[in-house]
């Protein structure tokens, strides 16, 4: 029997002259990331980027571009990388699952956020989509992330999270 592959929509928001990105920092990891999540449904995929972008950082975005479409057969995922701008709205309005929200110059970006996104930040950088990528990942950051989630979903269940 074949998973079902998991929906999830990632969105490179950045200010007018593109030389800085918005990044979160996430509640449950304490990592640096972009926006991303989950596409409920039968929920049309950019639809789900302008809500997770709202959800997370507080800001209402307009998606300008598809980047790319990527697959992550370890973690049978597909995500859908947008890029987007500010229309409105303030990060001090950022929901839960986000601890911060800052804008980073794209030639400063932090240590430690997932290693796909830097993939989506470069494609993005690079200007020629959208692509599709299947991205493999190093054997121990699989067992890593999985490891890790499987502790947060316990922490969640326990704490009546989402």
């Amino acid at each position: 029997m074949t998973k079902r592959m998991q929906k999830t929509a990632c969105i490179i928001i950045t200010e007018r002259s593109q030389k800085q990105v918005l990044l979160i920092k996430r509640e449950d990891f304490r990592i640096w990331a972009l926006p991303a999540g989950g596409v409920d449904g039968d929920e049309d995929w950019e639809d789900a980027a302008i809500r997770e972008a709202r959800e997370e950082t507080g800001l209402h975005i307009q998606v300008d571009d598809l980047v790319g479409e990527y697959t992550q057969p370890q973690f049978a995922d597909i995500v859908r990388v947008y890029a987007a701008h500010v229309v409105g709205g303030s990060t001090e309005e950022h929901g839960w699952e986000a601890v911060d929200v800052q804008w980073f110059p794209l030639d400063a970006l932090p240590r430690g956020m997932p290693l796909p996104h830097y993939r989506y930040l470069d494609d993005w950088r690079d200007g020629d989509f959208p692509i599709r990528r299947i991205l493999r990942m190093p054997r121990g950051f699989v067992m890593k992330v999985r490891v890790l989630v499987f502790f947060r979903n316990i922490r969640n269940r326990v704490m009546g999270l989402p």
